[in-house]
């Protein structure tokens, strides 16, 4: 007959054999994660935004608390040259995402050389000076990146690519050196993000329903001279067959917007001095589609000529304490700059009582409309306008 006790005798000798086989360093690692150099990162900041004048993003001038961003990410590097990585992220920016949780890239990455190296799966985008560090607060000064180059709405948009990238740098003896990437890919948006939710405000329709790209493709290319600290970059981003499907139940209509062809290129400097960051960058877009409104036969043509830039300087006046100002542009129309324009002279500072714990305030003066939305503003806009922004950021 077997004894029903029998296993409950032995059950202490098992839990001491495992939780001996449990406490024994696995592959000669403390933690089970440490054979795979895993690795986790993240940050969470909180803030106040105010506009006065006009109407920004929704916000006036009794401000809101609407305004914080956290991530997650998680690096490995199970074997030598190979490296993991996934990152999600969520962000409340007024109207915008609404603290929606998102997969902000995850990749492969395998490293040749210094010369050559592929990452395969969604990865950050190249482009401009500062965009793959867009999801890093700590790498930055100001609160916002320069507005005219990296637009707050359309963050989903340009953060990362699904797809292959090609990268690495070459030296070229007393010329300094090159990095390049090269990128193809292609994406579905999610329909509830900023970019979908600004595409709405923008008319296409009250609700998105489909988001994509046929090809979504770029490249960059960095001089690292031989001039100590500075950089000069060139990036192209170029979108192929970008769809956007949208509906509006309250009218009954559908609406097609199809852009066959649509690039962005960015020229970049900066220098970096022992006490000083300088840098400045010039975007030009170049775009045009096709709406169709559907059961009324209407269409229209788009067109995107706009371009932005700013000039930088950052302070490293002691390692806890980094003040920032700025100029940016922001033209509506390459080609008739004072058509429609936004001007901004920005001053920022960054204040870190701890390694991981950071300060900052932001103001902006600001002279023209361009990006305001005249559903902010019902009663007209104010030429002269300002934007103020406090924020506090703990990362590890």
């Amino acid at each position: 007959m077997l004894d029903a006790k029998r296993p409950l005798r032995r059950t202490p000798t098992a839990l001491v054999a495992i939780l001996a086989l449990l406490a024994t360093p696995a592959w000669g690692y403390e933690y089970p994660g440490e054979a795979l150099g895993l690795e986790a990162h993240g940050f969470a900041s909180f803030g106040w935004l105010a506009a006065a004048g006009n109407n920004w993003f929704g916000v006036d001038d009794r401000g809101t608390t609407q305004f914080w961003e956290a991530a997650t990410n998680v690096i490995a590097r199970p074997v030598d040259r190979l490296r993991l990585g996934a990152q999600i992220y969520a962000r409340d920016l007024s109207r915008y995402d609404n603290g929606r949780a998102t997969l902000d890239w995850a990749y492969a990455d395998w490293r040749a050389a210094d010369a050559l190296g592929v990452t395969v799966g969604r990865f950050k985008i190249p482009f401009g000076l500062y965009n793959e560090e867009l999801d890093v607060d700590a790498a930055r000064v100001p609160i916002f990146l320069p507005l005219s180059i990296y637009a707050l709405r359309t963050r989903d948009f340009y953060i990362s690519n699904d797809g292959v990238k090609v990268y690495g740098l070459v030296q070229i003896g007393g010329g300094g050196s090159v990095e390049y990437a090269l990128h193809a890919g292609r994406k579905s948006y999610n329909t509830n993000g900023g970019f979908a939710t600004y595409l709405t405000e923008l008319g296409l329709g009250e609700r998105i329903d489909t988001m994509t790209t046929g090809l979504n493709a770029g490249g960059m290319v960095q001089w690292n001279t031989p001039w100590s600290g500075l950089a000069l970059r060139a990036s192209l981003l170029d979108l192929h067959d970008f769809r956007v499907d949208a509906a509006s139940p309250a009218t009954g209509t559908t609406s097609h917007t199809q852009a066959e062809n649509y690039w962005q290129g960015v020229l970049s400097a900066q220098l970096e001095l022992p006490s000083a960051t300088l840098a400045a960058e010039y975007l030009r877009i170049h775009g045009r589609a096709h709406v169709e409104v559907a059961p009324l036969g209407f269409g229209s043509d788009l067109v995107d000529n706009s371009a932005g830039a700013y000039a930088s300087a950052t302070w490293h006046a002691r390692r806890w304490l980094e003040p920032y100002a700025a100029f940016e542009a922001t033209w509506a129309d390459a080609y008739h700059d004072s058509a429609s324009y936004v001007y901004a002279a920005v001053l920022a500072v960054r204040f870190q009582p701890l390694a991981h714990w950071s300060l900052k305030a932001e103001f902006r003066d600001l002279w023209g409309t361009t990006g305001l939305l005249a559903s902010d503003n019902p009663s007209g806009f104010t030429q002269n306008w300002q934007i103020f922004a406090l924020k506090t950021t703990v990362d590890f």
